[in-house]
């Protein structure tokens, strides 16, 4: 078995020029269909090891720096979306599609460096028997040449390729796709993600100043963002976590299971957001959205009470200055009613003939004096 650099160069030779590469016995294509180079040129080539075909160095034809293998692999990430892809598929495609012969061993090297080098992500995945990976395309790091394949089209399919050299998908791919996860729960942790590898220091200082203090910067964020990626665990609590530890810091209470307090802050809240995206509520926390909620209730309980004292004030006033003959009026039943206590019926005609009609008077008094 060859290993992981060696599969790269195996199959990263170079097909800038698709007659050259058959002529020469190359026997996979490329994705991109190698656009960034200028027809007529012609890169020198070099024999390889072990009687391979001639090849140029890695990568040599691509502005990006990308071997033809990595472009690939790239192309069926990319046609894979949020499906969770096992490198075994991968593997297969690559054969299926391009006609390069890789294992899976040699697929997941090839995806460890397209992650070091930026150009993707990737979290663990399992959805009932099916486990692989899920993988993150960062689109302003590729080529559009390759960004631009379609789901669903072959990408560089062989001219002496036939239809029937092309498998089936199998029942693992089926069960795949019928429980791929939604696609708003993926775009929100890619969201979350991209917003966290997108703070500066600067910004981690304005809305996190005492965890800065202690040491905590964005070296800590990316790495806990890589850290979550390796066990499939999303980024969206990662910002909230950060605001509880701050909390802690900031009301000196970050504590231990123990109580004790927390020797290394930045250890400790690297530790816990790294392993479970999540840092706890610190107790008495609240948070601005409940705050402006509370702060809203509060309103609203200060506005009925004025209301209501203001009510209160107007009865008093409007019984104060009522006549006693409107007052027995009003205190006086009705034939065939039942008699009420005085207060009782002196508050009901007010409720429902002299209030409203007080409110509708400064209503209109109001609109008067807005034109």
């Amino acid at each position: 078995m060859i290993s992981d650099n060696q599969a790269d160069n195996r199959a990263d030779a170079h097909p800038a020029i698709r007659g050259e590469a058959r002529a020469s016995g190359l026997p996979y294509e490329v994705a991109c269909g190698v656009t960034c180079v200028q027809a007529g040129i012609r890169l020198d080539a070099r024999t390889g090891a072990q009687g391979e075909p001639p090849c140029s160095p890695q990568g040599a034809f691509c502005e990006y720096g990308l071997s033809a293998l990595q472009i690939n692999v790239l192309a069926l990430v990319q046609k894979a979306g949020a499906r969770i892809t096992p490198y075994e598929r991968l593997s297969r495609q690559l054969t299926q599609e391009f006609g390069m012969s890789q294992s899976a061993e040699s697929v997941r090297g090839t995806v460890n460096r397209l992650v070091t080098r930026g150009f993707l992500r990737r979290k663990q995945a399992r959805e009932g028997t099916i486990r692989g990976v899920r993988f993150t395309i960062v689109e302003a790091m590729i080529c559009p040449h390759i960004t631009s394949v379609q789901a669903g089209a072959r990408c560089g399919v062989r001219a002496d390729t036939q239809p029937e050299h092309f498998a089936v998908p199998s029942i693992l791919e089926e069960i795949d796709r019928r429980n791929t996860l939604s696609v708003s729960s993926e775009k929100a942790d890619r969201e979350a993600t991209n917003r966290l590898e997108t703070l500066t220091e600067d910004d981690l200082a304005f809305h996190w100043p005492h965890l800065v203090k202690v040491g905590f910067g964005t070296c800590q964020l990316r790495q806990i963002v890589e850290r979550l990626s390796q066990i499939a665990i999303g980024t969206e609590k990662v910002m909230q976590g950060l605001t509880h530890a701050e909390w802690e810091l900031e009301h000196g209470t970050m504590c231990d299971k123990s109580g004790a307090p927390v020797v290394s802050p930045v250890d400790w809240v690297f530790t816990s957001l790294s392993k479970n995206g999540y840092y706890r509520r610190p107790a008495g926390y609240v948070s601005p959205l409940e705050q402006i909620k509370l702060d809203a209730a509060e309103e609203a309980k200060r506005i009925t009470a004025a209301r209501d004292a203001l009510k209160k004030a107007t009865f008093d006033a409007w019984l104060a200055d009522l006549p006693p003959e409107e007052r027995a009026a009003i205190t006086t039943p009705q034939t065939g009613k039942l008699p009420m206590p005085e207060d009782t019926a002196l508050r009901l005609h007010f409720k429902a003939q002299v209030w409203p009609d007080i409110l509708a008077r400064r209503k209109q008094g109001e609109d008067n004096h807005e034109v």
